[in-house]
């Protein structure tokens, strides 16, 4: 008989911490397995799956940044994962992501973040929340095999809870019950950008052991400024699927229609061509190859998976729609023009009574912008108008999308070339955009309505020859292009 061989009857001081290295990747098999199963067996089984491998994504990067924290504040050599602030350190020589071993990480994500989606179509955060710590109060204690307790373990199950749980339980239910949108989609564009620029480069690090060394601070500074310019039509990408599309970036929670607008005006794939820039733009300025690696990997899986996906389900669901986008943008080479294939029209509408806004409105007019028809605030139908307003309205005559002020001319430049939409998607940025319209208030125009003048009759009141614009009793009635006068 071998002298390795354990006895399950004689568990001994000197044999246990074996045995618990023996059964945790077999417990961890049986929560993958229960889940895969489980789940299977819906009739929904697809949609289940696919939101809850967000949820255990996201819980994944929690506990990964959770268990990471007492290391970050650790002042001495303390062991990964607990030491300085007593709340707990792992037992073991598995391999690890960061602080916490894969063969605990992976079905601790999955039990918390998909599992729950094997008993209930929607889970409930809260009572889950309780359930989840319930357990850990009554088990962590007597996993002593596995996992060394601190004095203040409590506190770092707290955290974990309340930071990590909780957040990706509500993210699931909101995705199996189609609520509260505007939080979901920024949730989902906070988890994928983790996963792209913390969780690949973090991978490719320890999988080459590579060590990485940061710049100084005026270059970290530098670096993070070029990385909101290269990240700006990824971000802008996300805001145009959820105000023009009520969809999120996540394949399985789509937008109800073709997004053609913002950047998809210019290129099919904003999101992965940001990410994928930015990662190749840290390796090239940190000048560490295992990152490079890590991005032409993401790179490769977007060719070769993501885009065969894409064109397949975006083509049953849209099937005209999408040909008709597809056929006139291209992939991973943006346009210097916009092209915008959807039915609707952009009308931005300027005050003439007013010198400033009668500047803007002209200066948009000799910029030629394609597919935008700038109109006099003061003649148009319905209630009376802000200074500058910017409309989409779709192919029945529905305002899809509105914005006044400063967003409503980072709207318009949108439609001139790449370079003016940049600097659109600046200004629509939530503190730029507050903080821009604030100024513009105060220091070039004060708000104010558009109100109409004494006029001739209506069907008098013409533009110019140049004009693309005239008027009648029902509002300004649009041609291709138009001159503001």
């Amino acid at each position: 008989m071998s002298p390795d061989w354990i006895s399950p009857y004689d568990l001994g001081a000197d044999n246990v911490a074996t045995a618990a290295e023996l059964l945790r990747p077999l417990v961890g098999l049986s929560i993958v397995a229960w889940t895969v199963i489980g789940i299977a067996r819906h009739r929904d089984a697809g949609q289940r799956f696919a939101v809850g491998l967000v949820g255990a994504l996201y819980m994944l990067m929690g506990i990964v940044i959770v268990d990471l924290v007492p290391t970050t504040l650790s002042t001495g050599a303390e062991s990964m994962a607990g030491g300085s602030l007593g709340w707990w350190s792992y037992i073991g020589d598995a391999p690890r992501l960061a602080a916490t071993p894969i063969d605990l990480l992976i079905p601790w994500a999955l039990a918390w973040g998909m599992l729950p989606l094997v008993f209930w179509s929607a889970p409930r955060p809260v009572l889950l929340t309780l359930g989840f710590g319930l357990i850990d109060l009554v088990l962590m204690p007597q996993l002593d095999m596995v996992v060394e307790l601190g004095p203040w373990w409590w506190v770092g199950e707290l955290v974990l809870l309340g930071a990590v749980a909780f957040p990706g339980l509500l993210l699931v239910n909101f995705m199996r019950t189609d609520r509260r949108l505007a939080l979901r989609t920024v949730m989902l564009a906070g988890l994928f950008s983790a996963l792209f620029l913390g969780l690949v480069p973090l991978v490719a690090q320890q999988a080459s052991g590579v060590a990485l060394s940061l710049p100084g601070r005026q270059w970290m500074m530098a670096l993070a400024q070029a990385a909101v310019i290269v990240g700006l039509p990824g971000l802008a990408a996300v805001r145009e699927l959820y105000q023009r599309g009520g969809g999120t970036p996540y394949p399985w929670d789509p937008p109800a229609r073709v997004v053609t607008t913002g950047p998809y005006a210019y290129v099919r794939n904003p999101m992965q061509l940001a990410m994928t820039a930015l990662m190749f733009m840290a390796a090239l300025a940190l000048w560490y190859w295992p990152l490079a690696v890590g991005a032409l990997t993401a790179l490769t899986f977007s060719i070769s998976v993501a885009e065969p996906h894409e064109q397949s389900v975006l083509g049953r669901r849209w099937a005209i729609d999408w040909r008709r986008y597809v056929g006139e943008h291209r992939n991973w080479v943006p346009t210097w023009k916009p092209v915008f294939t959807g039915e609707g029209r952009a009308v931005v509408y300027i005050d003439g009574g007013c010198e400033v806004c009668r500047g803007v409105g002209e200066w948009l007019v000799q910029q030629s912008p394609l597919e935008l028809q700038v109109a006099d605030a003061r003649y148009a139908p319905g209630p009376l108008m802000d200074r500058l307003s910017y409309r989409w309205v779709d192919a029945e005559g529905r305002i899809t999308f509105e914005a006044t002020g400063v967003a409503a001319f980072a709207a318009a430049v949108e439609h001139i070339n790449l370079g003016w939409a940049m600097l659109g998607w600046g200004l629509r940025l939530p503190v730029i955009g507050w903080l821009g319209q604030a100024i513009t208030d105060v220091v070039v125009v004060a708000p104010h309505l558009a109100v109409p003048p004494e006029l001739p009759p209506l069907a008098d009141a013409r533009f110019n020859d140049r004009a693309g614009w005239s008027k009648s009793e029902s509002g300004p009635v649009p041609e291709h292009r138009t001159a503001f006068v």
